[in-house]
Order: C-alpha cells, then sequence, then structure tokens
C-alpha cells in the first residue's frame, strides 16, 4: 500500500509520509523566517546601524558636522522621492518643478541641518538618536506595507496614506527630539543670520533651477532638431496624410523582439496591435505627428495610423516609407 503525504508525493509507509510532510513544514517555516529577516527586519537593522553612524558623527566636532549635513543633504532628497513616488505625484509633476523641488530639498536640508538641528542632535547619544530614527523608519516602512494591501480596495485611498505615513513619521520625529531641542536652545546661541543665510540658500535654489531648466530646454531643442532631421521623410508624409493616401511600414523592432506596437491612445497606456518589421505590414498614417500626451517628451513622438481597420498611435521612429 502506498501512503499519501499531503503534497501529494507517495510513500512506502505511513511513518515516512508522516516524516515527510513534517520536513516539508520546517522547510516552509525556514522560509518564511528568511523572508521575515530579509524584508521585514534587515531594512531596519540596516536603518538603525545606519542612524546610529551618523549619530556617532557627533562627537567629532566640526568634521562630524561636516560629515552629518553632507549626509543629510545627500539623504532628504531620495527620502521625499519615496512618498512622491509611491503615491504617483511625482509622475504628474511638471520637470520644473521636479527640479526646484529636489535642488530646493538639497540646500535647504543641508542649511536647516547645519544652522538649526546639528545642536539638538550633538545633544543626544547615538543610541538615543538611533532607536529615534528606527521607530520613524518603521512607522513608514511598515505603513507603506499597509498601505499597499489597502490600495488593493481603494487606490485614492492609498495616495492619501502615502503622503499621511511620512507626515506621522515625521511628527513622531520631532515630538521625540524636543527635549533636546529645548536643551539645545538654552545652551547654544545658534547663528544671528542663519534667516538670511535661507534666503541666500532659496535665491541659490532658484538660480540653479533656472539654469537647469534653461539648459535642458536647449539640449532638447538640440535633439528635438536632430530627431526631426533624422525622421523628416515620415515627418513630411504624416503633414500630407489628410490629402494623399500616404502608407508606411515597421523599419524597427521594439526592445521585445515583436514588432512595433499600435497603442489606443497617445497616453501609449494600452497596445491594441504588434505589427512585423518588414513590408509585410503595411499600415496607413492618417494624421500629423503629435507628442505623446504622459511626458510631454520628444522622444515620444506618435503618428495616427490606420491597420486593417484598426485606428490607433505607433512610434514615429519605427515608420519608414517605402
Amino acid at each position: 500500500m502506498e501512503w499519501r503525504a499531503e503534497d501529494g508525493t507517495g510513500h512506502a509507509t505511513e511513518e515516512q509520509a508522516k516524516r515527510h510532510n513534517r520536513l516539508q513544514a520546517e522547510n516552509m517555516n525556514a522560509w518564511m523566517k528568511l523572508f521575515y529577516i530579509i524584508f521585514l527586519v534587515l531594512p531596519v537593522a540596516i536603518t538603525k546601524f545606519i542612524a546610529w553612524v551618523f549619530g556617532i558623527f557627533s562627537g567629532w566636532g566640526i568634521v562630524g558636522k561636516i560629515l552629518q549635513t553632507t549626509l543629510f543633504a545627500v539623504i532628504f532628497p531620495f527620502v521625499l522621492l519615496i512618498p512622491l513616488q509611491v503615491s504617483g505625484l511625482h509622475e504628474i509633476m511638471p520637470g520644473f518643478i521636479d527640479t526646484f523641488l529636489f535642488t530646493g530639498a538639497f540646500i535647504f536640508a543641508g542649511l536647516w541641518y547645519w544652522l538649526w538641528h546639528y545642536e539638538t542632535v550633538r545633544r543626544m547619544d547615538a543610541s538615543t538618536f538611533s532607536g529615534i530614527i528606527k521607530i520613524s523608519f518603521c512607522i513608514c516602512f511598515y505603513g507603506y506595507i499597509i498601505a499597499t494591501i489597502i490600495g488593493i480596495a481603494s487606490t485614492a485611498l492609498f495616495t492619501v496614506l502615502a503622503v499621511l505615513i511620512p507626515i506621522a513619521a515625521s511628527i513622531f520625529y520631532f515630538i521625540k527630539v524636543k527635549p533636546y531641542q529645548e536643551q539645545a536652545a538654552q545652551e547654544v546661541t545658534l547663528h544671528p543670520r542663519r534667516g538670511f543665510i535661507m534666503l541666500i540658500g532659496g535665491a541659490l535654489v532658484v538660480i540653479l533651477s533656472v539654469t537647469n531648466i534653461i539648459s535642458t530646454n536647449i539640449d532638447n531643442a538640440r535633439k528635438i532638431a536632430q530627431y526631426r532631421n533624422e525622421h523628416s521623410i515620415v515627418f513630411e508624409a504624416a503633414k500630407n496624410a489628410s490629402r494623399q493616401n500616404v502608407t508606411a511600414v515597421i523599419v524597427k523592432d521594439y526592445h521585445s523582439g515583436r514588432g512595433a506596437p499600435i497603442y489606443s491612445g497617445l497616453d501609449m497606456g494600452n497596445v491594441i496591435k504588434w505589427l512585423e518589421v518588414g513590408n509585410r505590414d503595411t499600415l496607413r498614417i492618417t494624421g500629423e505627428a503629435a507628442v505623446n500626451s504622459r511626458g510631454g517628451a520628444w522622444y515620444w513622438t506618435l503618428v495616427p495610423v490606420e491597420y486593417e481597420g484598426i485606428t490607433g498611435y505607433i512610434q514615429l521612429e519605427f515608420l519608414g516609407i517605402p
């Protein structure tokens, strides 16, 4: 008689089947523990260790202050990016806002830490500081896990939670450091012109942001001119498409190797048809080329086309005039 284990495997005796079940359960428990350690415990432990090292720098005098300020200025923009990215707000932000926000996050974070917050942190030992950071991180880390689960049922609620969670973590942090902040205020006189320095920092943010925007626009204009020149035949054909029957073929393969996709709209959301490279799939251009509506990126220029009764949009660089 053959004995079946819980996973369906056959065994010569009942004892062997039971032993197999126990081994399977132990393996499953081992994998669950490994998952728990790697994905739920290790990030917290790493964060606490980094915060502890950060706190150690407080005892290094001016060198420690420089190190802490630099680290904080570099890390803060990435921390700010997390709720923006998770909530989807970063995807809809105009480019100049993106530049202004993250340039400002770097400069203001550094100035604020140097002029205000360093003295507060210096009054905490590394263990205390890292403990506060650990709990603040846990609020965000586990909060986002819970928000993701909730987001399965409600995208809108997930977006709200994605913004509120880091706010809650920040409130917790400032409540915990308030006694040290009050102690610093009694023992140290902060820089008398710190407000003026922050204004200079603000002016620098504006200058750098405007410079970046101008240079980006100049670079994009150059790329657009080069792009239009490389695909001038298709551009001209698309202009005349409403007056004559203009046909095209796929001359470039998509990264998937499946040919080229026809999208249902300018947002490139849904693929309704894949066309092969070469003369086999001949399609008709029905209008002028337009820029993708999502990001306004010059390299997402699409052309309205028709193929065997299907109408949609295809990226211009995939097209050629036979």
